[in-house]
């Protein structure tokens, strides 16, 4: 169904997915990051690419030659682990960043993912990022008093059946020591404790789930694609940002999205504008 001029047509089975409260909406980084050129610098948070960057400046380092080969690849974790150390707790230092006027972000993407549910007997949003803009975005709305809008915060997950309102799955700036951020924090997240890929897989076998503010580069989603494999009975799709790509680069990017059992739903992203998005949502979130 297409609810905008933009033309964004989203699947019959995704409307029927939020109606019938099968459906789950992971947020990436892109939901915080710039929506359009002209968005003041100090209204969005960076990607993982920028932050890693910002981080270095806070360390006073000079990003050697290897090191932008990994910022190039997406290598972002493994960069920032090996800058991690007694003396320098990287974690931190993106909490700060992260942090930094909290209350002047733009929040109209989140709004519109958090209106989604209004109507809902249940809200269920799992985001990868470590900003509390989703829970102002809530607040906002003034719907944080309802019973669903409960917060919960990586390592301390709840089970996947009780789920209800936010659930923060690399944990978040209030407490920088949990923070999903380095190859070693990976590492115990995903590997030898395990408890984010456990939350995820089961989400993932239960629910319905659209990802809103990733791309396939981003280190988050590699991570993700762990849980993904063999679960294929549900259905997922991904709001990608179509820039002008030609036919067979989409088709490459929609093969790449199909490996991760995901379904490409394309919007307009002319110019580096990605006010569609949200006007999609919006519309969406307005007629459920």
């Amino acid at each position: 169904m297409i609810f905008t001029d933009d033309g964004v047509n989203l699947p019959e089975r995704l409307l029927e997915s939020l109606i019938n409260d099968r459906l789950v909406v992971f947020v990436g980084a892109g939901v915080s990051m710039r929506a359009y050129r002209e968005q003041p610098l100090d209204t969005c948070y960076p990607g993982f690419k920028e932050l890693a960057r910002l981080i270095a400046d806070r360390l006073s380092r000079t990003i050697n030659e290897t090191e932008q080969e990994y910022l190039k690849n997406g290598d972002i974790d493994r960069l920032l682990g090996e800058w991690d150390d007694q003396r320098c707790n990287v974690r931190n230092h993106a909490a700060v960043i992260l942090r930094t006027n909290e209350e002047g972000q733009r929040l109209e993407l989140h709004r519109a993912i958090i209106r989604l549910f209004a109507s809902n007997p249940n809200a269920r949003i799992v985001t990868t990022n470590f900003d509390r803009l989703l829970i102002r975005a809530a607040d906002a709305e003034g719907l944080r008093t309802e019973g669903k809008w409960n917060i919960d915060v990586a390592p301390a997950l709840p089970p996947v059946r009780r789920f209800r309102g936010i659930c923060y799955l690399h944990g978040g700036v209030d407490e920088p020591q949990d923070m999903v951020l380095t190859d070693k924090d990976i590492g115990r997240a995903y590997m030898d404790e395990g408890w984010a890929l456990r939350f995820a897989h089961a989400i993932f076998q239960r629910f319905d789930v659209l990802f809103v503010g990733y791309r396939l580069e981003d280190p988050p989603l590699r991570y993700l694609s762990l849980a993904l494999e063999g679960t294929t009975k549900q259905e997922r799709w991904a709001l990608i940002a179509d820039q002008g790509l030609d036919s067979s680069k989409k088709a490459d990017a929609e093969r790449d999205w199909e490996r991760r059992h995901v379904k490409a739903i394309w919007y307009p992203a002319k110019n580096s504008d990605y006010r569609a998005l949200e006007r999609t949502i919006d519309a969406w979130g307005r007629d459920n």
